[in-house]
This record gives structure tokens, sequence and C-alpha cells, in this order.
């Protein structure tokens, strides 16, 4: 199989023997001819790779036409000329390595290719018995070297290399986030490549490529004999172009198209390329989630030098861990600096901590006459015999009330338990506080209302008017 690349992968299968359209030269290979003004004079709009990712690879089902009900590699994946129109292919990847010898379709291959290996004017490329033609265009001009382009069939920015390789890469050793993960490969990994690149790199993230050029491209793959066409591009366009018309010429004479259904669009399910003719292959997500509750400590128990407690009521206690960094036994004795109206009691008072080794305490800190709703500052000091100091600063700021920012309920009657702790010891009262009474004006209208068109005479109000402003709460 020989799969061409245009501006993404195409991939190619067998041609049936039966009946040629029109514009067969050989059996098996076949011309296809526009219907409309010749290619040359068509300016056409600009297509592109799709600007965002999806989550999933969008080019990973092009070659799933070629797999078994199994999905194992076989004989079906081999004889057949994969053709990719992208940005091209950077002929180093390994991916795009040579298949070994003796090929066993090698005379199938040789007998309905007819394609060229065109290295290119700028960073030529080279082709192998894996990648077997390759071909660039640039009537548009999108191709400049100012932009970091190669005017040859090689890669700029790597969308060309992905789509290629997804489709009929050979099987390399892959890896993830640094560690193996064995090897992986393309849907085809036994099919012959077409590259066509004739999609440019314009700005970083952008590939454009104009109409002219994307005809051309398929005009050659057929004539080159690819069976499988990959093209994972779009152009944003809902009106139907010259490349509808040159995929169902395509389709007609028995290369299968595989096109990419885009990244982009007013809903979820909008489509490009949803042509009839073509397969249009996408990757979806789900709304599905693997949820696990997860109970985490408290901020202040992280070992911090430091000792710090915000929104701090009633009491708590902290845990701190110190590592030994002289190399030697040594015996801390503590000192304690209490904030004000704030106790603070530690355990053990003495810690004994090995060389190198390391020993936990436990700071008990309590509210005594704290000024509430400021930090209070104090420390405690580590001391030993060799005049090693360690302190660690104490910050605290009492509140009066520990409580949630806002509870939600629904229905009519009914109620909802808010989790209170205070602050201090003594009463604590609660009590709801609703909406105010509504505030009614009453006004008489003054005026007439005369209509010189229906004739009516001027009439008095025949109502008064209230207005009801809305009730307030007492805060706002």
């Amino acid at each position: 199989m020989v799969l061409g690349l245009t501006a993404s992968l195409l991939v190619a299968l067998p041609v049936s023997a039966g009946a040629q359209p029109a514009g067969a030269e050989a059996p098996g290979l076949y011309v296809v001819q526009f219907a409309g003004a010749p290619l040359a004079t068509y300016s056409g709009s600009v297509a592109g790779i799709p600007a965002t990712h999806s989550p999933l690879s969008r080019d990973v089902g092009a070659g799933r036409c070629l797999a078994e009900p199994s999905g194992r590699s076989g004989p079906r994946r081999r004889g057949h000329d994969h053709r990719v129109i992208d940005g091209g292919f950077w002929p180093e990847n390994p991916s795009f390595a040579a298949l070994p010898e003796p090929r066993p379709d090698a005379d199938a291959i040789a007998a309905k290719w007819s394609g060229e290996c065109v290295t290119g004017e700028h960073e030529p490329v080279t082709c192998n018995n894996k990648v077997i033609g390759a071909r660039w265009y640039n009537q548009s001009g999108y191709g400049d070297p100012a932009n970091g382009e190669f005017l040859s069939p090689r890669d700029r920015a790597g969308h060309g290399s992905h789509t290629a390789s997804t489709a009929a890469g050979v099987p390399v050793d892959a890896s993830a986030a640094g560690a193996p993960v064995g090897q992986v490969s393309g849907m085809a990994p036994a099919a012959r490549l077409a590259i066509y690149k004739a999609v440019w790199h314009v700005a970083p993230g952008v590939g454009a490529g104009g109409t002219t050029d994307l005809l051309k491209t398929i005009d050659d793959a057929v004539a080159d004999g690819v069976d499988v066409i990959n093209f994972s591009i779009g152009d944003g366009y809902d009106e139907f172009d010259p490349t509808d018309v040159a995929f169902f010429n395509a389709a007609a004479a028995g290369v299968f198209v595989a096109t990419a259904a885009g990244n982009s669009g007013p809903g979820a399910g909008t489509l490009d390329n949803a042509q009839a003719w073509v397969t249009t292959v996408a990757a979806g997500t789900h709304d599905v989630r693997y949820a696990k509750a997860v109970t985490l400590g408290k901020p202040s128990n992280v070992n911090y030098p430091s000792i710090a407690i915000g929104d701090f009521v009633g009491r708590q206690t902290v845990t701190r861990t110190v590592t030994d960094t002289t190399g030697r036994d040594s015996v801390y004795t503590v000192k304690v600096e209490a904030p004000p109206g704030i106790t603070v009691k530690v355990s053990p008072t003495e810690l004994t901590v090995p060389a190198g080794g390391s020993a936990s305490f436990q700071v008990k800190v309590t509210a005594a006459t704290p000024i509430m709703n400021r930090y209070a500052f104090g420390s405690l000091t580590w001391s030993d015999r060799a005049g090693h100091r360690v302190r660690s600063p104490i910050a605290v700021k009492p509140i009066m009330v520990r409580h949630p920012a806002a509870i939600t309920g629904s229905g009519s009657a009914g109620s909802q338990a808010l989790q209170v702790t205070p602050g201090y010891s003594g009463t604590l009262k609660a009590a709801p506080l609703g909406l105010t009474a509504p505030s009614v004006t009453t006004s008489r209208l003054v005026g007439t209302c005369t209509s010189s068109a229906t004739g009516l005479s001027s009439v008095p109000p025949r109502a008064e008017r209230s207005s009801i402003s809305p009730a307030r709460h007492p805060w706002a």
C-alpha cells in the first residue's frame, strides 16, 4: 500500500479490478479529471491545519479502514500506497526508517507506483522503501523561508510528520514523561508512504495552503497510484468548494479518502469535510470522571520552620519535624515566647536528635485572653549545649466565630445545618434576619389622553396607580 499525504495523511486502498472510470490509463491507476475551470486559474480559499488540539489525537482513525476485525497487523497492510497531504515529513524520524528487504509486496508496488521523490531546493529530503514518494507545492506563495520554512517536502511545524507516522509509521521505541512504554507504530506499519507538502508554516501554531496547491496534490496522488488519501486539513467554511469535487473524483477512481472532522465550530457536533464520498474521522471525549474523595491535612501542619494559624478559634495542636545537619548527636531544650493573650505548650520540652536524623514535637496553642481579629506574634527557640539555636516564629490570628461563608437550601420549609465554632467562652446567640416589609407608595395620574386620528376626546384617569418597591435586606 502507498499512503499519500498532502496536508495531512492520505491512505489508499487497493483499486478493485472492475470497470474503469473515464481517465483510467492503466489497470489500478487512474487520473482524476476535475470539473470546472482549470486548476491553475482558481485562486481559491485558504485551508489550514486546525489551530486547536483535540484532547485525543485527531488523526488516529485515519487508517482504521485497513485493520482486520481483530485489529492485528497482517498481509492486508502490505502492497498499499498511503498518501499524506500535509506539512511534509522529517525523513530522519525513526518512524520513517527503511523497511527490511526483501519486501513481499515489492512487485505489487512497482506495478502501480509512478510517483517521484522530489527532494526540494532548501533542506532536501531523502526517500527509501518506506517513504517512496515526496512532492512539494508552493504556487500559493505561502512557503516562505523567512518564516523558517523549507522549500522542500521537509516538515517545519511537525504536523505532517505526526499525521504520516500515525497512519503508517514503523514500530519504534517510545517513552512518556521519560518512562519507556514499549513500542508504538502507525495503523499500517508495513504500508508505503507518499508525502505531498501543500500546507506551510506561516506563524507560530498556524499553517496555511492555497486551494490551487491542494487540488494539484490530489490530482498528482491519484495519478501516482496511491490507494488511500488522508487529509487532516480544514478551511472553516461550509460552502461546497473545489476540493470536494476533487475528492469525489478520487473516490470514483477507487481511492479511499479519509478526512479530518475538524476541531472547531459553533456546536459540539459541527463537522468539517463531511461530504458523502469521504470518510470523516474524529476523536470524541466524554464527561465521565474517575474521582475519589481525598482527605487533606490542616495547612498549619505543613512542616515549615514557622508556625502560622489563621482564623484561630479555641485551641489547636500542630506538629513539626526537625532534622540534624551538624552530623552529631545533640539534645535540644525549648524556650517559648507566647503571643500576647495566647498560651503555647511544647511537647516534649527536651528533644534528642541523632546525627543526621530527625525528631518531631507538638505545639499546643490555646486562646486565653486574645485580641480578636488581629495577628499576635511570638516564637519558640531550640538550643543545645554546643551553642546551636533553631528559632521558629509564631503568628496567630484569633477570631470570634468560625463559620462557613454561606449555606444553601431549597424548598418552602425545612432546616439547614450550620456548623459554627466560637472563639471564646460564653454565650453565643443566633437570630434570623429576614426581608423587611415592602414599601408602598400611592399616587394619582395627572394629564389627558387625546387622539386626533381616532377622534377620541380627553378622558380623565380611571384608576389610581400604586408602586411597590422590592423588599430589602436590613444590611443592604
